[in-house]
């Protein structure tokens, strides 16, 4: 079962992934508490957060986690963003930092295959929109959380700084290369099947 929360800001998507009693929560908006409160009413136990990139709006409801010992995975490009309000697009979009304390997390940096708990994960590196965006593939549940490297018939910005709009052809193809019976969600909107971005999609339909 796939669970979405959104709120402001940025309209973020955070998901709980469950099956077997166990659940990962993917991303982190400002809603992430929520996602906990769902977990822990449905008797779920938390895996781990994975972190599709260190954007403010996909980092900012960390603090409801503080002091626990949910591991909280990211890839080692985006982990500077977390503690700093001018990386993570906080201070120019809010005009005040979202700032992360690292010391009150568990803080990993995701491999390219993991297995938490039930979970079999591959971590896809498709690096444009920060340095560090990734994709979550979880198998046996086709499901892939695409952050903002996907979206319904678009794709994430690459014109913000520390973005690597030079990337982003490279890393599109590795989404392209896929299955295109996976579901994908991704970080803000809707999502549905890759076979239908594989058709309508403007920047992976000219790939």
């Amino acid at each position: 079962m796939i669970a979405k929360f959104c709120s402001s800001p940025a309209s973020c998507n955070t998901y709980v992934l469950s099956a077997m009693g166990e659940a990962l929560i993917i991303d982190f908006g400002a809603d992430g508490a929520s996602a906990i409160s769902f977990c822990a009413r449905h008797d779920l136990k938390i895996g781990a957060v994975l972190l599709t990139h260190a954007h403010f709006d996909h980092i900012i409801g960390l603090s409801s986690i503080y002091g626990t010992d949910i591991p909280v995975y990211i890839d080692a490009e985006d982990e500077p963003q977390l503690g700093d309000g001018r990386l993570n697009g906080s201070i120019d979009l809010l005009g005040e930092p979202v700032l992360i304390d690292e010391g009150k997390i568990r803080l990993c940096f995701a491999a390219e295959t993991m297995k938490i708990g039930n979970f079999e994960i591959k971590t896809i590196k498709t690096p444009f929109h920060t340095k560090g965006s990734v994709c979550y593939l979880v198998e046996g549940e086709n499901a892939l959380f695409t952050g903002d490297t996907l979206f319904n018939l678009g794709i994430g910005r690459a014109d913000l700084p520390h973005a690597l709009p030079r990337k982003a052809e490279e890393s599109l193809r590795k989404i392209k290369a896929l299955d295109g019976g996976l579901s994908f969600y991704s970080g803000h909107g809707s999502g549905g099947k890759l076979s239908s971005q594989f058709l309508f999609n403007p920047y992976l339909k000219a790939l």
